[in-house]
C-alpha cells in the first residue's frame, strides 16, 4: 500500500522506579519509548 497513512510516535518518560518479576527496584532517568501507531495526546500524567 503505496498511500497508505502510517503513524509512528514517541515519548520521553521520566522514570522513579523500575518493576521487575521479582521486586521494584529505584531508577532516576530519562526513557525513550517509541511505538509504530498513534498516542493519544494526554500528557504530564503519572502512570504505574
Amino acid at each position: 500500500m503505496r498511500d497508505a497513512e502510517s503513524w509512528r510516535s514517541s515519548v520521553e518518560l521520566e522514570i522513579a522506579e523500575i518493576q521487575t518479576d521479582e521486586s521494584t527496584l529505584p531508577a532516576v532517568g530519562t526513557v525513550l519509548v517509541s511505538a509504530p501507531l498513534r498516542l493519544a495526546m494526554g500528557g504530564g500524567s503519572a502512570a504505574e
